[in-house]
């Protein structure tokens, strides 16, 4: 029985160590970011929500009680998509402009951050293409 006991706290301070050890990496690898490329993380993120926020809203559409959740959710939605494409053009442009790190990771950075403006722009086209055909 105090075996048992003695190995089991042993492997607990064994997996709290373990799963303690990758945050500690995650959150030393963000503070060497700069606030420009923490935002680049965030951008995509806010889009999603705001995509994940929408499709939830429309659940309450038909009910006549809870129409307000659909409204605000609709507004919500709407808010972080349009505000994360804008926030993705001009992120875009300060990484282009004030990033100071070599020509490979820059490009990384530039994508990432232009990412929901470029799937906004390639859905437009390929919505366009489709009603024109």
């Amino acid at each position: 029985m105090v075996l048992v006991l003695l190995i089991t706290a042993e492997s607990m301070s064994t997996l709290a160590n373990i799963s303690l050890a990758p945050m500690i990496n995650f959150n030393s690898k963000m503070n060497r970011l700069k606030r420009i490329q923490k935002f680049t993380i965030i951008i995509p993120g806010i889009f999603i929500a705001g995509l994940i926020i929408s499709t939830y809203a429309e659940r309450f559409r038909g009910d006549k009680n809870l129409y307000w959740i659909y409204s605000f959710g609709k507004d919500c939605s709407l808010l972080f998509c349009y505000g994360a494409v804008l926030w993705s053009i001009v992120n875009s442009i300060l990484i282009s402009r004030d990033l100071k790190i070599d020509k490979p990771k820059k490009v990384f950075w530039f994508l990432l951050s232009a990412s929901t403006f470029l799937y906004i722009i390639i859905m437009m086209t390929i919505a366009k293409k489709r009603n024109v055909d």
